[in-house]
């Protein structure tokens, strides 16, 4: 079951702007590196989220 809070929202929210804004910018790379960072923490948000509470 996902959970999702403000925190996790606010966290993929600033990495999909950064990219955006790299964009528009038009460099590429950057975007392309925030954009893959946004998807990862989507995918991995579970996981860091657990590691974060053990810690």
């Amino acid at each position: 079951m996902i959970r999702y809070s403000l925190g996790q929202d606010l966290v993929f929210i600033i990495l999909a702007l950064i990219a955006s804004f790299a964009l528009l910018s038009k460099n590429a790379v950057v975007s392309i590196a925030f954009f893959a960072l946004a998807i990862i923490f989507v995918l991995l948000e579970d996981r860091i989220t657990e590691y974060i509470r053990s810690a």
